[in-house]
């Protein structure tokens, strides 16, 4: 399986754990989904990006995602795009630094915590010329 959408899903913990052998997994679409169990959803996005095949999460709407979350998204795999549409507790500019850090081609921010300004001084200091 390349790609999987489980839009708008109460995920236990336990389902998140056997997504993680999903191992040719590359697109995944958790919009709106919400954690139930012992892991916080930002522990769950360590399990969901584990597939090293992982080239674009959606996240969208995702009101338990925060800043950790997003950094453990970026230490798996080579993320080429990532979407945190609406997911207001992203709001610190090291996450954006962590963005920044990976390579990704494209992010979707509309409506999420993180401040316009951070978001363009990041994207000016990764795209300028040298």
């Amino acid at each position: 399986m390349q790609s999987l959408t489980l839009t708008a899903f109460s995920l236990s913990d336990v389902t998140i754990a056997k997504l993680r052998n999903l191992m040719l997994l590359e697109r995944l679409d958790v919009t709106g989904c919400v954690i139930s169990g012992v892991l916080t959803f930002d522990e769950c996005v360590h399990h969901l990006t584990a597939s090293e095949g992982l080239r674009t999460l959606i996240l969208d709407h995702c009101s338990q995602l925060t800043d950790v979350g997003i950094g453990r998204a970026m230490q798996h795999g080579p993320l080429r795009e990532l979407s945190i549409v609406g997911c207001t507790n992203v709001t610190s500019p090291n996450a954006v630094t962590t963005i920044n850090s990976s390579q990704l081609l494209s992010i979707n921010i509309q409506g999420s915590g993180l401040s316009v300004d951070a978001v363009a001084t990041t994207l000016h200091a990764r795209f300028r010329p040298n």
